[in-house]
């Protein structure tokens, strides 16, 4: 077995809409607050869409009216366009918005929160805080796998994203950050301080209180559908960041049905179901995330390129090599002319295409695009990295797969400290590195020392990944040999039987 990984560009945006008096069809009512939720008299908003009008600034009330074009309807998503230089939008911080319904004569407000540029009074206010923080986690995890750094890499990445904010709101990236950071010890809101523990890395906190923030919306999605899309998405990150791909596909299922048709959304579940095993279900999934992106961003964007590897990468879990190459050659051209050869994105390409080849026993080829992906994650991403365990693993296997042990076992072990270092010793990732390790030591005959490797990968993976996914049969299969080459027969037996019904129920 051997880990791909694969990266999605996520996108967060809140919204919330409600209101009174007598509707129109038709029209779009907005609300324009400020950050302390006071109307903002005489601005000006318009839709992107062709064919809407507006109809004039807003009032004291903060109230304006839109007239949207013919076949834009309750529940289509919408772009808001803000002329005025002074204001920096807030909410949704993505102008993207939902059209609420028309129901029973009363108008449903669409809420959008303003804050004037460089208001230093706005870093006293937790909405701020919360805004600010769920705009830096959605920017700053746009490639939650690929675009991992060393940690001096990471604070460089994190500064730049706070100084392209800086720039949107005219506040100091360290006000901003400290701003953040404050409110994320008072305030008791789940969501919010589920956002800001994610803000800070602290992924553990961040999934406990996105869990109660998500129970908390689920039983009134109703009245927070845009928040509850935020808050799935948000959740499902942090329990794949973790290796909990069945539970992190639940969430993102989730935020699909609310938000449906969204390349990030689309991707992450994709990536998610392809993780945990349902080849079936993501590859549709996939493909749509690839022609959206295709059509907004470009054939030769580098997110269409992460779609690409994400297709590529189902196809190959399936033994579809020849429909992956040209996928997988595709990425890398894309990566290489947009983002450079040393790119860390790059090294992913390239580590994908090498698996492909590896998988054909094509080792000649696999081989030199191996140690450049190694060399260039050991030079960005530093040397006790997850991607660069990943390297060390992937071209360990090669080795092992030609009988070259001595070469191998090193850079296992190598990995596997990594990543029990970096991810925890159940993570699915450092399974993958033991079962391989195990599988060395039995092509060795070493049988003492291959079997409680083996016992440990299944004992993580079906944790981890659930009783049925693949990767377990897979492990049960690799326990079974070792088992009939040691004489128990009885017990191999019983392993090959579990994995065969597995294998049964993945048809």
């Amino acid at each position: 077995m051997r880990a791909i990984f694969r990266s999605s560009v996520p996108l967060l945006g809140l919204l919330l809409a409600a209101g009174i008096s007598r509707a129109e069809q038709n029209i779009l009512t907005v609300k324009v607050m400020d950050l302390k939720n006071n109307p903002v008299r005489g601005v000006s908003l318009a839709l992107e869409e062709p064919g809407c009008v507006a109809l004039g600034r807003s009032d004291d009330r903060g109230v304006l009216r839109i007239k949207l074009a013919p076949g834009i309807n309750p529940q289509n998503w919408v772009t808001l366009e803000l002329s005025s230089a002074r204001y920096a939008l807030l909410q949704p911080w993505d102008r993207r918005a939902q059209v609420p319904a028309w129901e029973n004569e009363a108008v449903n407000y669409l809420r959008v929160f303003l804050m004037k540029k460089g208001d230093r009074k706005s870093l006293e206010i937790g909405k701020f805080a919360v805004q600010m923080a769920a705009q830096f986690n959605a920017k700053l995890m746009s490639q939650p796998k690929a675009e991992a750094r060393s940690e001096a890499g990471v604070k460089e990445q994190r500064e730049a994203v706070l100084a392209e904010l800086s720039n949107h709101v005219e506040l100091k990236p360290d006000e901003i950050d400290s701003a953040i950071r404050a409110y994320g010890g008072e305030t008791s809101d789940p969501y919010e301080a589920g956002v800001i523990a994610l803000y800070e890395r602290n992924y553990a906190k961040a999934t406990a209180e996105l869990t109660r923030s998500y129970e908390m919306r689920e039983q009134a999605m109703d009245k927070a559908q845009e928040e509850m899309i935020a808050v799935a998405l948000s959740l499902g990150q942090s329990l794949y960041e973790q290796g909990n791909y069945r539970e992190a596909a639940v969430k993102f299922q989730r935020a699909d049905a609310l938000k449906p048709d969204d390349a990030v959304i689309l991707s992450w579940l994709g990536v998610s179901l392809d993780d945990s095993g349902r080849y079936v279900e993501a590859e549709p999934l996939l493909k749509r995330a690839l022609e959206i992106r295709e059509k907004t961003m470009g054939k030769d964007h580098p997110d269409t390129a992460t779609s690409l590897n994400n297709l590529a990468g189902l196809y190959r879990a399936q033994g579809k090599y020849a429909e992956a190459e040209p996928f997988l050659k595709r990425a890398l051209d894309i990566h290489e002319k947009a983002l450079g050869k040393d790119h860390p994105l790059t090294a992913t390409s390239l580590n994908n295409l090498a698996a492909l080849y590896d998988s054909q026993g094509k080792y000649a080829e696999a081989e030199p695009l191996y140690k450049r992906a190694l060399d260039i994650r050991v030079k960005t991403l530093g040397k006790d990295h997850p991607d660069t365990a990943e390297s060390l693993n992937n071209l360990a296997e090669l080795y092992n797969s030609q009988g070259m042990y001595v070469e191998a076992e090193p850079l296992y072990k190598r990995a596997l400290d990594i990543q029990e270092k970096a991810l925890g010793n159940d993570h699915p990732s450092a399974a993958i590195t033991l079962n391989n390790l195990a599988g060395l030591y039995y092509a060795q005959g070493k049988y003492t020392e291959a079997e409680p490797l083996y016992k440990r990968t299944l004992a993580i993976l079906e944790a981890a990944l659930g009783p049925e996914h693949p990767n377990v049969a897979t492990a049960l299969e690799n326990y079974a040999d070792l088992l009939r080459k040691m004489n128990r027969v009885d017990e191999a037996a019983k392993l090959e039987a579990r994995a065969k019904e597995i294998r049964a129920k993945a048809k």
